[in-house]
């Protein structure tokens, strides 16, 4: 799909500009047509979306209108991969969702 291609690519040149890009209701509507499925479906074909390419989508009703905001997903950092030092302790962190 050609419209999803281009969506793509401007938000990955955005992401890579700013840290965040903002899609408005008829990028979407282009990509995710309300016309062809319900409300809650675009929701979860756009965060499907987002998270195929690593990214987070939060999404936003502003009336009768609907905003993406696409940010690049954090990695979770696991106790595992945390370990606090001093000179008489050792101690792991619990696991953190940031």
């Amino acid at each position: 799909m050609l419209a999803l291609k281009i969506l793509t690519e401007h938000i990955t040149q955005q992401l890579e500009e700013r840290g965040f890009c903002v899609v408005l209701d008829s990028d979407l509507e282009r990509c995710w047509p309300s016309s062809r499925m319900a409300h809650a479906e675009q929701e979860r074909k756009i965060q499907e979306f987002a998270e195929s390419q690593g990214w987070t989508a939060a999404i936003l009703e502003a009336g009768f209108a609907t905003k993406a905001i696409f940010q690049k997903s954090e990695p979770s950092i696991g106790a595992e991969s945390i370990t606090i030092s001093g000179p008489e302790m050792s101690c792991h962190l619990p696991h953190l969702n940031l």
